[in-house]
């Protein structure tokens, strides 16, 4: 007896692998701040390109990415903004300390979480500056790729940040962040947890430094970071690390935890 396939199925299987596929370009492009080519993003999630040049022109259609010159395929407004909203209470909560914090500092501000095992940047604010830094915002990361990441991994147990980490996969690995070693990392982020701040090269972003803090709050764990020119950062890092030390602890008394919490 032949099996008989019904038209519907074969539409929805159609429909659920053209989702996949999105979304991979999505979650490719959230690691690739600085955008991709059309090539670039057809190689490395392996199809062909007259496939991801439908993809994204659909994408584009409803403002998920955003295309501009050859090289300048990245996420859009409307994902951005669907990022934002599903956290905006975390963002509410947070907006009076990052003006105060800006001010203060007088650089760019920046609010993340982790999200498994990445980092999602979900609002800023920009410096006034010249010189300044503008993070995108859902960019995606892995968490020990930056400053923020490792303040929010500062936050957990080794054990947890170990399950953490074996979310990873081998998609999430490359050669601005290869896969890391376990004892090394525990190690720094061990020191972390002493000094309470962050400070990390921004991979993403050439020149850069990054300063960080992360809370443990009662909307969820949080990660505020300075992503400073280095030689701007070089010159005031001590006044940094201050001021964020200080932020840090009025935060923590805020929303009801003691700052002597330990991990």
């Amino acid at each position: 007896m032949n099996d008989v396939v019904n038209p519907k199925d074969e539409e929805k299987n159609g429909n659920v692998q053209a989702l996949i596929k999105a979304v991979n370009i999505l979650n490719l492009l959230g690691k690739n701040s600085e955008g991709m080519s059309l090539g670039e993003i057809a190689q490395q999630i392996d199809l062909p390109r007259s496939t991801v040049q439908r993809l994204v022109n659909t994408l584009e259609s409803v403002q998920y990415i955003r295309v501009e010159g050859e090289r300048g395929i990245s996420l859009g407004s409307a994902l951005l903004r669907l990022i934002s909203s599903s956290h905006s209470e975390l963002i509410s909560i947070t907006r009076t300390w990052l003006r105060h914090i800006k001010d203060d500092t007088n650089e760019t501000v920046v609010l993340s979480i982790n999200s498994r095992s990445q980092l999602l940047i979900i609002n800023r604010l920009i410096s006034d500056r010249e010189l300044q830094v503008t993070p995108r915002l859902g960019a995606n990361i892995p968490l020990y790729g930056s400053a923020a990441g490792l303040a929010l991994l500062s936050l957990e147990s080794d054990e947890q940040i170990i399950e953490i980490l074996k979310s990873e996969t081998v998609q999430d690995y490359s050669s601005e962040y290869p896969k890391p070693n376990i004892l090394a990392l525990l190690e720094k982020i061990h020191l972390i947890q002493d000094k309470g701040f962050a400070i990390s090269d921004d991979i993403s972003l050439e020149g850069i430094m990054t300063i960080a803090i992360a809370i443990k709050s009662i909307v969820g764990n949080f990660a505020i970071s300075l992503p400073v020119p280095t030689v701007r950062f070089q010159k005031n890092c001590d006044q940094y690390s201050e001021q964020l030390l200080q932020y840090k602890q009025r935060i923590e008394m805020e929303l009801g935890l003691d700052k002597k919490t330990t991990y």
